[in-house]
């Protein structure tokens, strides 16, 4: 009996969403279209995963634009994916059949040598067919490729695969050598005649800045054609995070503006991306370090990994609960001498980097050893 009501309820479901007309499954919320557009189809299509190693090609963003454009798609990343295989799912797209958009690609090198392929299953079949290499639009570090959502595509999820090869593959599943391949999950929905946009901006690194909408939408979120929006760019000033510096808004490669606060007249939904950069020390001239008049230094890593970023060497007889031991590597707020040092050749082929509050020294041979370094007392000049 039980099992007989499972089979009836999950029938139901089937005719629930198998069913539904384009106006009953189309919601004034794009999120909520979607997750009835995911449900409709009880079996999804099974895609083959390309085996192979990365290379150094990456993208950094991608985004849609255009009117078959009902939500447009925002990836952004700081750092490469740890695998050649990417699946782009979390952040996604909803575009409506026989309607044109395009997909802008940005990469974080140049293009030179390297072949991009692109393969869409509009069919929802499980196989890719490869896209016509004449709406590729090449550009130094990135691309643009342009679709035209077909009349009979299926309703749901189908998907966009963009090969960066460092040889031009012979299908859409082969193995990638030197390179990545990206399956971008795509929406897809019946053409309606709605005409206002949905806008959206993302910050290139949320770490540095952010980036919020200031114009209110409105009552279902979007945008009517021809209406002013008004975007915001904030930086970080927190002492404790790097530097930063806003560089523009960007539309693929493209700056668009370079004001913090930002208005334009909507054409298209769209996704808009906040650039920041950390700002780079100028190194200043040469300075001699004297006996009677020596220049300290702070010594900081220059790893770029979250949990090994940013840490300086420092000499505390104080421990803190960042350091174990009185030499350590930490994160400071401030520029105290315990953070400041000065370095010094001596006899012997040897070297010394001399803390300034408590005149003890990191000490070795003019060969780099792998043994850990210690810090201890050494007499020098009276009063360093």
């Amino acid at each position: 009996m039980r099992k007989s009501l499972l089979n009836i309820f999950l029938l139901f479901l089937s005719v629930l969403f198998t069913g539904l007309r384009a106006q009953e499954y189309i919601a004034d919320d794009p999120f909520e279209t979607m997750i009835r557009l995911g449900s409709m189809n009880v079996k999804n299509p099974i895609y083959q995963m390309p085996s192979g190693q990365a290379g150094n090609a990456y993208i950094i963003s991608a985004i849609t634009s255009g009117d078959a454009v009902r939500y447009p798609l925002g990836y952004t990343v700081t750092s490469a994916p740890d695998r050649h295989f990417i699946i782009v799912s979390k952040a996604t797209t909803l575009v409506e059949k026989e309607r044109q958009f395009d997909l802008i690609i940005e990469e974080n090198v140049s293009i030179s040598g390297q072949f991009v392929t692109i393969y869409t299953d509009w069919d929802r079949d499980g196989v890719f067919v490869s896209q016509d290499h004449s709406s590729l639009s090449m550009r130094d570090k990135g691309f643009t490729v342009s679709f035209q959502v077909p009349a009979d595509a299926e309703l749901g999820k189908a998907r966009i695969r963009v090969r960066l090869d460092s040889s031009r593959p012979s299908g859409s599943d082969v193995a990638v050598s030197g390179g990545r391949v990206y399956d971008f999950v795509v929406y897809v929905m019946d053409k309606t005649d709605r005409e206002d946009c949905y806008i959206s901006v993302s910050s290139s690194d949320e770490k540095l800045g952010t980036a919020v909408i200031e114009t209110v939408a409105n009552i279902d979120g979007r945008y009517d054609k021809g209406s002013s929006v008004t975007v915001k760019a904030g930086l970080f000033s927190s002492s404790s995070s790097a530097a930063a510096n806003f560089e523009g808004w960007k539309v693929g490669q493209d700056i668009i503006s370079r004001d913090q606060t930002y208005t334009f007249t909507v054409n298209e939904s769209m996704h808009i991306i906040a650039v920041f950069s950390t700002i780079e020390p100028e190194l200043s001239a040469t300075q001699t370090s004297t006996e009677a008049d020596p220049v300290w230094y702070q010594i900081k890593n220059a790893h770029t990994a979250t949990e090994r970023a940013d840490p300086y060497i420092a000499y505390d007889e104080n421990l803190t609960g960042e350091c174990a031991s009185n030499l350590c590597a930490e994160r400071p707020a401030d520029i105290s001498n315990k953070f400041l040092w000065r370095l010094e050749s001596v006899p012997e082929n040897k070297v010394k980097i001399i803390n300034k509050t408590s005149m003890k020294q990191i000490y070795g041979s003019g060969v780099l050893e792998t043994q850990e370094l210690t810090a201890f007392s050494l007499k020098l000049y009276d009063g360093y």
